[in-house]
């Protein structure tokens, strides 16, 4: 038994070395996480912008055939009732 309390010292100093080891190894992967995180949201920022801008471009684009073909349709006599019926 005194002997094993001897070993207790020597044990308690590698364990707390073993521990400060694993901190150090878990705080360097904490901070490579936390760059990793900060770049990815930067990223995802970047492209939900210009995932809005082409959206809005889209809109507008749209918006415009609409009404281009709209007026195309109101200029040709019998346009509207021909596509009242083939829509039917």
């Amino acid at each position: 038994m005194l002997e094993d309390l001897a070993r207790l010292p020597a044990q308690l100093d590698a364990l707390i070395s073993s521990l400060d080891r694993t901190n150090d190894s878990i705080e360097r992967s904490l901070g490579e996480l936390s760059t990793l995180i900060n770049e990815l949201h930067t990223n995802l920022t970047s492209f939900t912008a210009g995932t809005s801008d082409h959206m809005d471009h889209l809109d507008t684009v749209v918006s415009e055939l609409t009404g281009a073909l709209t007026s195309i349709i109101g200029a040709i006599p019998g346009a509207r009732r021909a596509l009242g019926r083939s829509s039917s």
